[in-house]
């Protein structure tokens, strides 16, 4: 054999820190530093590394960088699974001693890499195993060669794989049948015909575990997944990316059926591995150091999913749907349920509308159901799916699934690097962003910070069988593997940012665009609405133009009774500052304002006590108050949620045309297709005119 072909087991000394490594012979001492580089916080020229005697075993001898392993005396006899080859950091900072900490017991050598006897390693699986080996068997057995889309997409990936720079992205659209009215397009990177989320394949050949599938009556009440969940499954199943818009909430059923079965497919494959290493290390038939290499099927922690969702009372039907999914309604325990009902649960809050409230045209279902139930938004907890038992408030780094609110896990994470324990993120297989419309207004940054910390090289590994780890994952690529899902109520720009941004699945991704009815349907009042376009060179531009723009052609001409309706609170925190300047009298609605000074401001705007009136999105989403006395309208940036534009201008009591003024650019164009449709859009975004005015009686 080639020295490339063996594998060098070593363990790393610092202080009281272990780390163990595995290199191949031909590398060098350079890339042992550099993958230590990540653990240790340190630059390579911070710290050298020092080879133990073998006599004596105080005795240390410097390594040097351009030196290959096999060099310098390593081979597969004395750095082997069995007693790993011992190295010592030496960082400069601390001099020239040698910082190794004395420790009573040695820490213990990985499972796989124990002479554990059989039986005990054989009783010890037997009690950690989740699923029944009978079971494993029938319905690993069930799934064609040519659909096991979870062996192929996790284990039989492309050696290099290729999604930004290097590799084309082959735009498809066409129709799935049960998503009649959607706008359905697919963006493979890896391209292969098996891929195509466009040719369907029947359930029972996907991949599914038979009894996920019967469970499915339980939650559903359909006697199986129709149409509609068969379309959303031909994707989910395939596991490319999925950015979905759409009212219903249909999605959700569909999936909590995958991650049930990812999770299934996930711990047969442990089992099978398991045996195998069991068989090799049992009758000593091979390389048992091959044989460990080929079951690589973990990550650096347990946890594979992961559920963003806004409220508690959405975790709790999570859990709910989840429970019967993977087990039924009948065999089914969950520890701590109890507890976790109590926590989660309906909190009594609801909501009453006002007996001829004016404000009740502006709260609808979706004003509803963010005022109603348990809606705090500070939490998260750990899910293991164990035999027969759904165990909550799990340590995160031992669970299945972490189910957060983006605010909760946020705050975990702070408190993560504090203790530098932050693998719990480290090796996700799917993370799923539910109702993100939502989540956009309490605070998409929240969502940015948990990307960037999505499939990281953790700081330690400490729950995990460190040979059990998959070569992806130590290369720091998981996230090409990581299948994202975001859902929401409508299209927008930033969610989309954020989704194409950090989603890197070799797979591509798909959009699912449900068609929704013209929102400028639902005005009441005779409007005339003045478009006011204007060019940014890019989206780094916008603000300071659109700003810009605002002072120059639309400030000078506002009068009494005009409000000023602005998408951003970075925008509103500029015009504030603006009016301010200029001596402008104004009511101030934003979300950050007490009651009491609501209800003094919008009674001064009124009558005219003040002139101006500027209101935020965020202030409008929470409050939906009717504000009186609006004479003129303008929206200094069309709002997220299209349907705010009906339910502002509805609010006029004029018995002429309300004027309202609309400041957009090309960055608004997702904003102006929620509103009025996609090729009115395009006309005035390509218009050689940058002023147009639409009537409506």
């Amino acid at each position: 054999m080639t020295p490339q072909n063996y594998d060098l087991f070593f363990e790393v000394l610092h202080g009281s820190d272990h780390y163990f490594l595995i290199m191949k012979e031909a590398q060098q001492v350079s890339e042992m530093k550099s993958m230590l580089e990540q653990l240790i916080k340190l630059e390579s020229i911070e710290f050298t590394l020092m080879k133990r005697g073998i006599t004596n075993l105080d005795e240390w001898s410097l390594l040097q960088d351009s030196t290959m392993l096999t060099e310098a005396g390593f081979d597969h006899m004395n750095a082997n699974s069995q007693a790993p080859a011992v190295i010592a950091i030496r960082v400069t900072s601390e001099g020239d001693e040698i910082n190794v900490t004395p420790v009573s017991i040695p820490p213990p050598l990985p499972e796989s890499m124990q002479n554990i006897p059989v039986n005990k390693m054989k009783r010890k699986l037997d009690e950690e195993l989740i699923l029944d080996e009978e079971e494993v068997v029938e319905e690993t057995a069930k799934v064609p060669i040519e659909n096991d889309f979870f062996t192929e997409h996790f284990y039989n990936h492309p050696e290099e794989i290729k999604t930004e720079n290097g590799g084309k992205t082959v735009k498809v659209s066409n129709k799935i049948a049960g998503l009649q009215g959607c706008k359905i397009t697919q963006y493979l990177r890896n391209i292969d015909e098996k891929l195509n989320v466009f040719e369907e394949i029947p359930l029972e050949k996907f991949g599914h575990f038979s009894k996920v599938v019967e469970n499915f009556r339980c939650v559903s009440g359909k006697k199986t997944p129709g149409p509609k969940e068969v379309g959303l499954l031909q994707i989910m199943g395939r596991y490319c990316d999925l950015y979905e818009v759409s009212q219903d909430k249909d999605y959700r059923i569909c999936y909590l059926l995958h991650i049930a079965n990812h999770i299934k497919r996930n711990r047969a494959l442990i089992l099978k591995n398991n045996d195998k290493l069991l068989k090799a290390q049992e009758e000593k038939v091979g390389n048992l150091d091959d044989v460990i290499e080929e079951c690589r099927d973990q990550g650096f922690s347990r946890t594979k999913i992961l559920i963003i969702v806004p409220y508690k009372k959405c975790a709790l039907e999570i859990v709910d749907k989840l429970k019967d999914l993977y087990f039924g309604k009948l065999t089914s325990q969950v520890e701590k349920y109890k507890q976790f009902k109590e926590t989660y649960g309906d909190d009594g809050t609801k909501f009453v509308m006002s007996a001829n409230g004016a404000s009740n045209s502006c709260r609808g279902d979706d004003y509803v159901y963010n005022m109603e139930g348990n809606t705090e938004d500070n939490f998260r907890i750990g899910i293991t799916m164990a035999k027969k038992t759904m165990k909550l408030y799990t340590r995160f780094e031992t669970s299945d699934i972490i189910l957060a609110s983006p605010l909760g896990l946020v705050q975990s994470l702070e408190d993560a690097k504090d203790e530098c324990a932050n693998s719990f993120l480290s090796s996700i297989d799917i993370a799923i962003f539910d109702e993100m419309d939502i989540i956009q207004m309490q605070n998409l940054e929240n969502i940015w910070i948990i990307l960037d910390n999505l499939n990281k090289l953790p700081d330690g590994v400490k729950t995990v069988d460190v040979t059990r780890i998959r070569n992806i994952f130590l290369e720091g690529h998981g996230g090409c593997l990581r299948q994202t899902m975001m859902f929401s109520r409508y299209d927008s720009a930033e969610i989309r940012s954020a989704f194409g941004k950090h989603c890197q699945n070799y797979a591509g991704y798909v959009t699912v665009m449900r068609k929704e009815k013209n929102v400028l349907g639902d005005i009441e009042v005779q409007v005339s609405q003045e478009m006011n376009r204007f060019k940014a060179v890019d989206t780094s531009d916008d603000q300071e133009k659109r700003f810009e723009y605002f002072t120059t052609n639309i400030f000078p001409k506002i009068e009494k009774g005009t409000c000023i309706f602005i998408s951003s609170y970075y925008d509103y925190v500029k015009v504030k500052a603006h009016l301010v300047a200029n001596h402008r009298s104004f009511a101030d609605l934003c979300e950050y304002a007490e009651d009491k000074a609501i209800n003094r401001e919008k009674i001064h705007f009124q009558h005219d006590m003040k002139s101006i009136c500027l209101i935020t999105e965020r202030f409008h989403y929470y409050k939906r108050f009717n504000i009186k006395g609006i004479k003129t309208l303008i929206f200094y940036q069309l709002p997220s949620n299209p349907h705010f534009v009906s339910q502002m201008i509805n609010m006029s009591e004029l018995e002429t045309p309300l004027v309202t003024r609309i400041i957009f650019s090309p960055v608004d164009s997702i904003r102006l297709a929620n509103i009025y449709g996609t090729a009115h859009a395009k006309e005035l975004l390509n218009s050689p005119k940058n002023y147009h005015v639409l009537l409506s009686q």
